[in-house]
Order: C-alpha cells, then sequence, then structure tokens
C-alpha cells in the first residue's frame, strides 16, 4: 500500500489565475477545475500548493499624518509598528503620494526597518499602482484615508496632524494586521479584509 500525501489548507487564499472557462484574469481557488492548476496531476498540485504557502505580507504605510505629523515629529510606536511587522516575517514597505520619502525615513533612524519606498496612487488606486508597475504589490496598507484601505484593504488610523505622546494608533494598527495575518480575521472596526480581486501580483 503505497503512501498517501494529504494536504490541508484552510482557509484557501485567492490568487489570481487565468480562469480556463472565461479566459479572463480572475480570483480564483489554486486547485479548481478553472485555476491555473487545470490540468496539472494530483503530486503537481500538491508540489505546487507548498509553495504558494507563504506568510510573508507587503505592507504598505503611508507616511504624512499616518507616521509624520504636520510639524514633522515621528508618531509614537512607529518603530515598534514596523519591528513587530518585521518579527513576523512581513515586508513593511514606505509610500507616500509626495513621492519617495526615504529621506524623511532616514532623518527617523526609521530607514533600516523599511524593505522597500513606492510612490502611492492618489486617485483611481488599483489602475494607477498597476500602471506605475511598482516593485511590490500591497497586501495591506496602513493610511489616514480610508477609501485607499477600502481599496487594498489594511486599517484606518486617525490622522496625526500634531504631535501627541498618548497616540497609540499604531499600536492598535500592529495588533489588527498581525491577528489578520495569523488568523485570517480582524476584529477591528477600522480594519478592512483585502477584496478578492487584489492580489499578490498585479493584473
Amino acid at each position: 500500500m503505497g503512501d498517501s500525501i494529504e494536504l490541508v489548507i484552510r482557509p484557501w487564499t485567492p490568487i489570481l489565475g487565468l480562469c480556463g472557462c472565461c479566459c479572463e484574469w480572475t480570483p480564483v481557488r489554486p486547485d479548481s477545475a478553472c485555476g491555473p492548476m487545470r490540468g496539472i496531476s494530483t503530486e503537481g498540485r500538491l508540489a505546487a500548493l507548498r509553495g504558494m504557502v507563504s506568510s510573508e505580507l507587503n505592507i504598505f504605510i503611508d507616511v504624512d499624518y499616518t507616521l509624520i505629523a504636520a510639524n514633522g515629529s515621528l508618531r509614537p510606536n512607529s518603530r515598534e509598528l514596523f519591528l513587530r511587522l518585521r518579527e513576523a516575517g512581513h515586508q513593511p514597505w514606505v509610500w507616500s503620494g509626495m513621492g519617495i520619502r526615504e529621506e524623511d525615513m532616514i532623518r527617523h533612524g526609521m530607514d533600516g526597518c523599511v524593505a522597500g519606498y513606492i510612490v502611492k496612487p492618489l486617485d483611481d488606486y488599483l489602475k494607477t499602482l498597476r500602471r506605475l508597475e511598482p516593485e511590490a504589490w500591497p497586501d495591506l496598507i496602513v493610511d489616514d484615508h480610508s477609501e485607499i484601505v477600502e481599496a487594498f484593504g489594511g486599517i484606518t488610523v486617525r490622522p496625526y496632524f500634531f504631535t501627541d505622546d498618548e497616540d497609540r494608533e499604531l499600536r492598535r494598527a500592529a495588533d489588527a494586521l498581525l491577528q489578520y495575518a495569523e488568523t485570517g480575521e480582524c476584529a477591528d472596526p477600522a480594519f478592512r479584509a483585502p477584496p478578492d480581486r487584489v492580489s499578490r501580483l498585479p493584473a
């Protein structure tokens, strides 16, 4: 009697695949009849699925009024947010509608915590970001504007306009992001799960 291999992935994560039924790019189960593994043997599917299982998320974090106040001061718990994401195996990126903000992160001693820098789209978010062909694609984001969080998934934080040593928004954001990354769910009312059409790879 041969050895059997059982692989259980629950809950499954939608990936962007070319549907064999409608020939359109769409979120599908990796092992579905119209998924990207259509026609592949059981052994091949098991091997491919193992390769798809990854806990690493690209988390894109806004700068102005999310990390930095109007006077240029760094929000409390900014470093904690980045370090907790790093320690959990995720990649915290910095993006901004004002361009690459590497100098700001260097000035605050945060550059070593950042995976990379991206220009953030200011409207028509998904289409604009695809056109920019970013180095990485966001799995979740942190922003003080709820509209862009609705588009990509992530958590909205209260705008940080002025220095406030009692502010704990980024600690709350870290809790929410890590809860979702670990369980697939998040109880924070300001959190939004990524829409089905948002994949780690752009269309």
